[in-house]
């Protein structure tokens, strides 16, 4: 990427950024439009060409709807440079000015927002106020593959923070009248119980990222229909195979999936939230559960919630910190009969609604 000293404000460089994928879009000689609904948010992610809209639209296919004859709350538009022969305009900014979890230093302010990603070259940027966001990257075929099972984490956490809401590194399963966030950090066992939960007649809302609410009441939105699992989770949990049988991709050493291909009845857009478990591995047989804390659920769940996502910071810690005020904390000791740890979960809401 090459650098200039131009003194653009934030604003004017994204609408450089909207004016050149409107060339793009000229370049390809079509739009792609899709809209989605994220939490009763219409968004409508606009793609010159196909080459990205395959990558970016698989995750979220479970919340997309027809296309709506209004304004959407917040319209992004995608394209690389590589397919469409239109570059990026030189960054008015210095690579030393993108810090930590991609944040470019002096250009974000309370409309824009702008993140560079140096590893995955991957550009995003969001106009609050125009209800606009940007997303690029110089080749489609090198966007990072974690980038496509969980895509769009910055301007979604951007979008939604400030309205009581928070993106946070959780699973989720439940029913229509109530469910659970499982937390903790990788490897606790997240990912293999929500999707053990596909076995039931629980209903998966995701496996790595959700978005919490804290008002009215409780509640975690769906945000991502993809699913991982380590290998060695497979040999230990041989009924999980046929999910994974023919990976969508890897991610490091996680094999990734997307659930709308293999089980859409099982997914869901949301649930109000009645407990928080954290999961703990034991080797056990059966599965037990402890009440903990709020305190230690916290330090569960903030660390990699706050540390990961771009632009998180005191708001986003004081609504986890009020979710785990109101809802009971419970240790999940895991036990090797995934049977039972869905039973678990299944008669803990039982009682919640008695």
């Amino acid at each position: 990427m090459k650098q200039t000293s131009t003194d653009n404000t934030p604003a004017e460089f994204f609408w450089q950024l909207e004016n050149v994928y409107t060339g793009a879009c000229q370049k390809v000689g079509r739009q792609i439009e899709h809209d989605f609904y994220v939490a009763g948010n219409l968004f409508s992610l606009k793609f010159a060409g196909e080459s990205l809209a395959r990558q970016i639209l698989p995750a979220l296919h479970h919340l997309q709807v027809a296309k709506e004859p209004v304004q959407p709350d917040l319209s992004i538009a995608f394209w690389d440079s590589v397919s469409t022969g239109q570059p990026m305009p030189p960054p008015p900014w210095r690579l030393e000015d993108c810090v930590e979890r991609g944040e470019v230093r002096g250009y974000n302010d309370d409309r824009i927002r702008t993140a560079y990603f140096l590893g995955s070259g991957v550009l995003n940027m969001l106009d609050r106020q125009m209800g606009k966001g940007v997303f690029w990257v110089r080749d489609a075929a090198t966007l990072a593959i974690w980038e496509s099972g969980a895509p769009l984490l910055a301007l979604l956490n951007w979008w939604f923070s400030g309205q009581q809401r928070q993106l946070v590194h959780a699973a989720a399963v439940g029913y229509p009248e109530g469910g659970i966030l499982l937390v903790g950090k990788g490897g606790s066992g997240k990912s293999t119980t929500a999707l053990a939960c596909l076995d039931s007649d629980l209903l998966y809302a995701g496996d790595d990222y959700c978005l919490l609410e804290v008002e009215p009441e409780p509640f975690v939105h769906s945000l991502y229909n993809s699913a991982k699992l380590n290998p060695d989770n497979l040999e230990r949990f041989p009924a999980l195979g046929r999910l994974f049988a023919l990976p969508s991709a890897r991610i490091e050493e996680k094999a990734l999936v997307f659930l709308h291909e293999q089980v859409p009845d099982k997914l869901t857009s949301g649930f109000p939230l009645k407990g928080v478990f954290l999961p703990r591995v034991t080797g056990l047989v059966d599965t037990s559960l402890e009440p903990i804390s709020s305190a230690v659920a916290m330090r569960a769940l903030a660390p990699s919630s706050l540390f990961q996502l771009c632009g998180a910071g005191h708001e986003g810690f004081a609504v986890m910190a009020k979710l785990l005020r109101q809802i009971p904390c419970y240790q999940l000791n895991l036990g090797t009969d995934l049977h039972g740890v869905t039973a678990a979960i299944r008669r803990f809401l039982s009682e919640q609604q008695r």
